[in-house]
């Protein structure tokens, strides 16, 4: 069931990615707060550029 890694000069092999299952979860948790994240940082952007959109008329 399990093969050998080649040595260093041989072949590439790829490893799959195991257990998916046990990290897939953290998604569930990061996706709001990245979410979250992104939303503030553009309310701060646009707010940035209308004060200096506003500060500029005057």
């Amino acid at each position: 069931m399990h093969r050998p890694l080649a040595p260093l000069g041989g072949s590439v092999v790829n490893l799959p990615l195991a257990h998916a299952g046990h990290w897939y979860h953290v998604l569930l948790y990061l996706a709001p707060i990245l979410l979250i994240g992104a939303g503030l940082w553009w309310s701060s952007r646009r707010e940035a550029k209308r004060d200096k959109s506003d500060g500029s008329d005057g």
